[in-house]
């Protein structure tokens, strides 16, 4: 067996595929990564939606557009501050800060989605 390679039987019994670098040597994706990610996925499902169209060809309703946007917005906010909150503690990554930025432009045009979709209130 080739060290630092995990089995599969060792770990959940089941037929001994290699799974990866032992327990402690996994490399450990941030969540930050993983809220660009999903954030950029939003992004595209907006944009294919009409979310930038005039309402009339909009393909979902505006309260979705609404929920999805401001999902996107939280989500990539939070990645945000835990890359910030990261880098305060670890000290600069340039991969990390790469993240960083990602999350911050979409948690912007994000909100600018939601602020622009936001119907004016009528007096």
């Amino acid at each position: 067996m080739t060290p630092g390679l995990v089995m599969a039987h060792e770990t959940a019994g089941g037929p001994g595929l290699p799974t990866g670098l032992a327990k402690d040597q996994r490399l450990k994706l941030p969540f930050s990564w993983m809220a660009l990610g999903v954030g950029l996925l939003i992004a595209l499902l907006l944009l294919k939606t009409g979310a930038l169209a005039p309402e009339a060809a909009r393909s979902l309703p505006l309260l979705t557009l609404l929920i999805v946007a401001e999902f996107g917005f939280f989500l990539t906010a939070i990645g945000a501050g835990l890359a910030i909150r990261h880098l305060l503690a670890q000290g600069f990554d340039v991969a990390l800060s790469i993240a960083l930025a990602g999350c911050v432009a979409l948690a912007g045009g994000f909100l600018w989605l939601g602020l622009r979709l936001w119907p004016a209130a009528d007096s």
